[in-house]
């Protein structure tokens, strides 16, 4: 984990060097993450949309017949729409994201990550159109990267606090 802080740091610095003087401003960094909070949310919002609403269509669109159930699509789904809402309320509050919310943020999207991976090593994931396995992988990878600047994100607020 700590060689994924030291990665996601140092692709930050990297984009915010470029400041005068090589300074690194804080607010720059947090405006960054909050417009990845922001896409997250839209990102959270079109996937529940799909699988609450279309999970017949998506199972086959995955699988070209159906083979999960649609009302486990649907709770999916679901999970989807609450994590987007709780994101919203997020924004709302006075104080925005805490460092407690991003410790939050983060094991949340670390929990599909973890249940995409298994489902992709298991028979599942045999089953899965080629292209859409490397979409899903893709998506993988970015649920891991997301928790994990959530996760540095976490650990510098409290360090600051």
């Amino acid at each position: 984990m700590v060689r994924l802080e030291r990665f996601i740091i140092s692709l930050l610095i990297e984009k915010y060097s470029k400041m005068p003087h090589n300074q690194i401003n804080s607010n720059y960094i947090f405006n960054f993450i909050r417009k990845v909070i922001i896409a997250d949310l839209i990102i959270n919002i079109g996937a529940g949309t799909l699988c609450t609403f279309l999970p017949c269509q998506l199972n086959i669109l995955l699988f070209s017949n159906q083979v999960i159930p649609w009302w486990v699509i649907s709770f999916i789904g679901a999970g989807f729409y609450l994590f987007a809402a709780w994101q919203f309320l997020c924004f709302l509050k006075k104080g925005g994201f805490t460092a407690e919310n991003f410790r939050f943020a983060a094991l949340l999207a670390w929990i599909p990550f973890v249940g995409l991976t298994a489902g992709l090593f298991s028979d599942l994931g045999d089953k899965l159109l080629n292209l859409l396995k490397i979409l899903l992988w893709l998506a993988n990878v970015y649920m891991l990267l997301l928790g994990g600047l959530y996760w540095v994100t976490y650990t510098k607020l409290r360090e600051n606090h």
